[in-house]
């Protein structure tokens, strides 16, 4: 039986990482496989291009654990090869910059209450909320080219090159605790703002969008609210346009 694994329709793109259905009286075998489509409206002369990465059960003991290790590997890397893909995607323009493709993308869903805000402005909006000045990106600046990442997943880049700032190179230290975060947690957060003194504002997307900064000089977090909702109806709208 076939058994989709992602499915991510993106404007008139659609990619698909699922497995290959095993034909009949063949032998137990897996084909991951990451496709992308055109929509019919899209099409031109190419219907698509396919990329096969093949995986094959083998019956012995040491070579299925020695499977089992790779495929471990591999589905931890899933979000990456799929961001890294879609990285190019939107360099390239193939996708619109917008919030829904991020979505679409990532399978999430924005808070509403940023949604809304974000459709307020056109160039820029700055909010204060307790002791920060919060400058909220436009929607269009989400996919800014910064060294060659889409702004609002540039944090992989910056948690990568300040490892070597950290006690350890897979952990993000904490300035507003003695705790610290998993690197790669970091990595996916979502960009979306900054801060006057410079330092980035993301969603951490594993902690149900609770809003973050970002230290460019030591490469350290910490949490500023729980949620967008919070800083609405605490914080105040100074400027606009």
């Amino acid at each position: 039986m076939s058994k989709d694994v992602y499915v991510y329709d993106i404007t008139g793109l659609l990619i698909c990482l699922g497995r290959q259905p095993p034909l009949a009286g063949s032998p137990p075998g897996r084909k991951i496989y990451l496709s992308l489509h055109r929509s019919r409206q899209l099409r031109t002369l190419s219907t698509g291009t396919q990329i096969f990465i093949t995986e094959s059960f083998h019956r012995d003991k040491a070579q299925a654990e020695a499977h089992d290790k790779f495929r471990e590997a591999y589905w931890k890397n899933v979000h990456g090869i799929i961001l890294e893909v879609v990285k190019k995607l939107i360099l390239k323009g193939l996708i619109m910059k917008e919030l829904s493709s991020i979505e679409r993308n990532l399978n999430i869903l924005f808070p509403q209450s940023y949604k809304n805000t974000i459709n307020k402005f056109q160039l820029f909006m700055e909010i204060e909320f307790n002791n920060y000045q919060i400058n909220l990106f436009n929607e269009e600046s989400l996919f800014d080219n910064l060294n060659g990442f889409p702004q609002w997943c540039y944090l992989k880049y910056l948690v990568e090159i300040n490892k070597e700032k950290q006690q350890m190179p897979n952990i993000v230290e904490r300035h507003d605790s003695n705790e610290y975060i998993n690197s790669e947690r970091v990595k996916r957060g979502l960009l979306f703002g900054s801060l006057a003194d410079g330092a980035c504002v993301y969603f951490d997307l594993e902690d149900d969008f609770s809003i973050w900064e970002y230290w460019l000089d030591d490469g350290s977090i910490g949490k500023i609210a729980d949620n967008f909702d919070e800083i609405l109806e605490y914080g105040k709208i100074i400027d606009f346009e």
